[in-house]
Parts: C-alpha cells; structure tokens; sequence
C-alpha cells in the first residue's frame, strides 16, 4: 500500500475532525453537555496522571497513609546506626529531632511527584523512599516518621494541599506551615478545609511547577468545548491567544509566589486570570 502523502494525512485528519465536531454538534443539548463534560474529565485526567495506575493507587495510599510509614524495613538498623553515631559525636546529645530531620534532608534529594513518578501526585512508601534516594516533601515526610517510630516517637504525617511534614508531639519538622489541612496517625486520617492561602499556593504551584503545557492543553480543551458548535476559526484564534497570555502571566506570577518570593495577588496575577475568564466567557456566547 502506497504511503499517504502529508497533505492527504493531513486532508483525512481535518475530515475526521470536521466528522466529531458535526456529530457532536447534532446531538440534543443536553446529551450535547454531558458528552463535552466526559471528554473534559477525561483531558484533565490524563494530562494529571498519564499513568493512570499510580491514580488508583494514590486513593488507596490517602485513605490509609499510615500504612506508608514502615518503622522495620530491612535498611532501617543502617539508618539508625549513622545516626546513633552522628548523635554519639555531638555535643547536644538531646538533638535527637533535629539531627534526623537533617538526616533525612542530607539523604533524601528533593525532586517532584512529576520528575519521580510522571504524575502529580503518589505518596511512596518508606522503603521506596529510601531505595529511589530522591522525593518531594512527602516522600521525605513518610521516611522520617519511619526513622522516628522506629526510635520510640510517637510522630505523624500533618499537611495541607501544598505541603506535608511530621509532628512529634508539640515539635513539628520538615518545614512545617500553619494550614494543617490533614493529619494521618495510627487512629486513621483526619481532614480539616483547607486555608485560602493553601489553596493559593496549590494554584501557583499548578501553573508554576507543574508541566506547562499539559496546563495549556487543559486550558483550551474548556475552551474549544465552550466554543463548540460555533464556526469562526478566526474568533477562536483569538480567545485561544488571550488565553495563552493569561497562562503566561499566571506562570511569572506563580514561580514567584511558590518560591515565597512574591504576593499572593498580584496585578500581573489578576490580569492573567481575568484574560483567561474572559476568553472563558467569550466562547460561550452560544450555550451548550
């Protein structure tokens, strides 16, 4: 069989395309609605987790956290033993805390759910921690409430949408926030809302750190399902480019504010959320 030049691949993709968009389009609004908000769901999910395995189980994994945390691993007589002897060499004996939240730093390379796994968000076991030698603060949260239970403490997993690090009774390490969202002990998890300034933080760390096109193409699928079944490519090309510019100023705007080097509302920040409500908006003219 013959191969398909580019502009025949190309004539058969546009006439595949003009086929779903049309048979979309014929369906009642109500079926017409239902379908679009599938097809959303379905975008947001694998641009999320692309590996929709590690979405199960991380479920599993919330819902019981504490199962993560593993006090007897084969490696943890190693880990106590360095740290028996950095203990033994201080001169502050009653450092115990301190010297194991330094451990696990020293140990436990930072790296992001979407470098490590290649999804937003998997909560590792102890081990697994301690095997891969990198994490986010999660990962290391787990490992050091291990280290801690394996040494007598009575310590748990606290966070919040944005963050996770350990309590041991009145001390709190691993970077602790005041929005304490959830905490996770041997009683089971324990869920509180969420503080205006978390939810703000998770919001900059979405555009900011996690992969930006995969933030894009999240943008204009609401964006051509909103604009379907209308016929104005031109219209469209220009809602899709002030939405690119609202996801770009978002962008500058998030890497600040995640790092802590910025305001949690900024003019650049409204000016992006506004351009993008408002292509939002515009592709609605015509309801679903």
């Amino acid at each position: 069989m013959a191969q398909l030049s580019y502009r025949e691949k190309r004539k058969r993709w546009s006439e595949a395309l003009r086929g779903i968009w049309d048979g979309l389009a014929d369906k009642s609004p109500g079926r017409r609605a239902a379908w679009k908000a599938a097809i959303f769901i379905l975008v947001v999910f694998f641009n999320l987790y692309p590996k929709p395995w590690y979405f199960i189980s991380q479920v599993q994994r919330f819902s019981n956290s504490d199962a993560l945390v593993d006090d007897a691993f084969v490696e943890m007589t190693t880990i106590n033993r360095t740290i028996d002897s950095v203990l033994r060499q201080s001169e502050k004996p009653d450092e115990e805390l301190q010297v194991i939240e330094r451990f696990v730093y020293r140990n436990i390379a930072y790296e992001y759910d979407w470098d490590s796994w290649g999804v937003l968000d998997y909560w590792p076991s102890a081990r697994e921690v301690w095997q891969r030698k990198k994490e986010d603060c999660d990962g290391r949260a787990i490992l050091a409430v291990s280290i801690l239970r394996s040494r007598g403490h009575n310590a748990v997993l606290v966070g919040n949408l944005n963050h996770m690090w350990v309590a041991v009774d009145s001390v709190e390490l691993l970077g602790p926030q005041r929005d304490k969202s959830f905490s996770s002990d041997d009683e089971g998890l324990k869920l509180a809302l969420p503080s205006l300034e978390s939810l703000l933080r998770i919001f900059a760390s979405a555009v900011a750190i996690f992969p930006f096109i995969r933030v894009v193409c999240i943008v204009l699928a609401a964006l051509i399902l909103l604009f379907h079944p209308r016929r104005e490519p031109w219209h469209l090309a220009g809602l899709v480019s002030a939405s690119l510019a609202g996801l770009y100023l978002l962008k500058s705007w998030g890497t600040e504010f995640a790092r802590g080097a910025g305001d949690a509302v900024t003019p650049g920040m409204l000016a992006g959320l506004s351009l993008i409500i408002f292509a939002l908006v515009a592709a609605l003219r015509r309801r679903f």
